[in-house]
């Protein structure tokens, strides 16, 4: 993949802002509105797709980035830098991670 390209697009349920408090939870914001306040989350630990085993890292090579597709805001995942054949591809989960205990770096 190449800096800058959609790899793919996050899924799962979409939950309430404050429905999830845990890892598999990615908060969902608004660019369009100004603030980009927290819309809804996208709980991924029942259901999603193999972008919700994405692991995380403090330098990554990817990330989370709400674009609108058809009308409508999806989560994609997005390369930051060229990631080549057989890279692993690593997105940070934010500060949030850190506080519930997840971060082993």
């Amino acid at each position: 993949y190449r800096n800058g390209e959609i790899i793919g697009f996050l899924s799962g349920e979409v939950a309430p802002t404050s429905a999830h408090s845990d890892e598999w939870t990615v908060e969902f914001t608004r660019p369009d509105i100004p603030g980009e306040p927290t819309v809804c989350q996208i709980y991924t630990g029942q259901r999603g797709n193999i972008f919700r085993l994405l692991n995380h890292s403090h330098r990554p090579n990817a990330e989370f980035d709400q674009i609108k597709v058809s009308g409508r805001y999806r989560t994609a995942v997005k390369a930051l830098e060229d990631i080549g054949d057989g890279a692993e591809t690593e997105v940070s989960y934010g500060p949030g991670y850190e506080m519930l205990g997840g971060c082993l770096c």
